[in-house]
C-alpha cells in the first residue's frame, strides 16, 4: 500500500470516527429532550455498546479470519437481534416513536450521507470495490438527500403517513442492496460477487462500525418511522371516522 493510499484511510478513518460521535451525541440529545430518563440513556448506550463489540472482534481478528459462520454474521447477528427487539416491539423503539416528532427520525436518515461520503472515499483508496459506490449502483446516497426533502415535507404536512411509509420501504430495500454489495465482496466463505477488488473496509476498526453501528442505526430508524407513521395513521383514521 503507498503512502498516499495510508495517508487517505488515515483521514477517512478520523472523519469517520468524527461521524460516529456526532450522531452518537446528537443521540444522546434527543434522547435526553425528547425521552424520559428510563429510556433517555440507552438510545446513545446501544450504538456505544455495538462500538465495543466491534472493536473487540476485529482486535482479535475474527472479521478477517477464513471461518465459519463468517466473522461478520458472529458480528451483526447479535446486534440485528438486539435492534430487532429493541427498537420493533421494544419500550424504546414505543418511546421514541411517541415522542420524538416523524420529521425529526426522518431527517435523521441523512446520516447517511456521511457514511456514503466514506465509502466513496475507500473505494478511491482501494479498500472496497466500485459496486458499493453511487456509481456503482449503491443508491444509498440518493435515498439519505431525500430524507432531508421529505423530513421538510412532513414538517409542513404535505405528506401523508402513507407516504412516508413507502419512502421508509424504500430505504429498506437502498439499505438491503449494498448491504448485500457489501457482504458479496468480503473476502471468506461468503463471499460470491466478482469485484476488481474485495470489500477489505468493513473487516477493520473504524470502518467496520459501518455494518456494526451504521447499519443497525438505519435499521432502528426505519422500524421507530414504521411505528410512528402506522400510529399517525391510525389516529388520521380516528379523526375522519369521529368526524
Amino acid at each position: 500500500m503507498s503512502a498516499v493510499t495510508t495517508t487517505s484511510v488515515t483521514s477517512l478513518a478520523i472523519a469517520f470516527d468524527a461521524w460516529t460521535v456526532a450522531l452518537i451525541a446528537a443521540l444522546a440529545w434527543i434522547g435526553r429532550i425528547r425521552l424520559p430518563a428510563s429510556q433517555a440513556w440507552r438510545l446513545p448506550a446501544l450504538p456505544l455498546g455495538w462500538t465495543l463489540w466491534a472493536f473487540l472482534l476485529t482486535a482479535a481478528g475474527v472479521l478477517e479470519s477464513a471461518t465459519r459462520p463468517p466473522g461478520i454474521v458472529i458480528l451483526v447477528v447479535p446486534i440485528l437481534l438486539t435492534c430487532l427487539v429493541t427498537f420493533g416491539t421494544g419500550s424504546l423503539g414505543r418511546g421514541m416513536a411517541a415522542n420524538i416528532p416523524l420529521w425529526w427520525l426522518v431527517a435523521l436518515q441523512s446520516f447517511r450521507l456521511g457514511v456514503e461520503a466514506v465509502l466513496q472515499g475507500l473505494s478511491q483508496a482501494g479498500w472496497i470495490p466500485h459496486a458499493m459506490t453511487l456509481a456503482g449502483g449503491n443508491v444509498e446516497f440518493i435515498y439519505a438527500a431525500t430524507a432531508l426533502l421529505v423530513a421538510w415535507l412532513v414538517r409542513r404536512g404535505t405528506l401523508t403517513a402513507w407516504f412516508v411509509q413507502v419512502w421508509n420501504v424504500l430505504g429498506v430495500l437502498s439499505l438491503l442492496n449494498v448491504v448485500v454489495r457489501a457482504v458479496g465482496s468480503a473476502p471468506g466463505p461468503a463471499h460470491f460477487l466478482a469485484t476488481e477488488v474485495p470489500n477489505v473496509a468493513t473487516s477493520r476498526f473504524p470502518f467496520a462500525l459501518i455494518p456494526a453501528v451504521m447499519v443497525p442505526l438505519a435499521i432502528a430508524l426505519h422500524l421507530v418511522i414504521a411505528r410512528a407513521a402506522s400510529a399517525r395513521k391510525a389516529a388520521a383514521v380516528l379523526q375522519a371516522s369521529a368526524a
